[in-house]
């Protein structure tokens, strides 16, 4: 208790001393209505440009290569290089209708070649 009771009496006796002292610093008047302190010298306002320019290369730092197993032509470019995309954008149409025809002529041939296996095995069958 006495300890408390002293430390408070440090602390007032310290803000009384502060206050009293005036700490005016450099802002603060003499008693004609002058600053205290060192004069300041005052430039001329010079405008601050906000704008900044900058000249370099930017660098992707993941690049990614994009390639198909087979040959078309393409149609249609969506994306320009540099361009930002993002998963499930559409980036190139083909023309893939010469593919197309190249599968059902596989097919064609392939459901030929069954057929004839069909007609085949059914000929040598015993007659039970």
């Amino acid at each position: 208790m006495i300890k408390k009771i002293a430390l408070m009496g440090i602390i007032m006796a310290l803000a009384v001393t502060v206050t009293a002292c005036g700490g005016g610093g450099a802002d603060a008047a003499a008693e004609d209505g002058q600053p205290v302190g060192d004069p300041v010298a005052v430039e001329e306002e010079v405008p601050v440009n906000e704008s900044v320019e900058a000249y370099g290369i930017v660098e992707a730092t993941n690049e990614q290569s994009i390639s198909v197993d087979f040959n078309a032509r393409v149609n249609k470019i969506y994306v320009k290089a540099g361009e930002r995309i993002s998963k499930g954008d559409k980036l190139v149409d083909f023309d893939i209708s010469v593919l197309e025809n190249e599968i059902a002529s596989k097919k064609w041939k392939s459901m030929k070649h069954s057929m004839s296996l069909i007609k085949k095995t059914t000929l040598f069958q015993p007659l039970i």
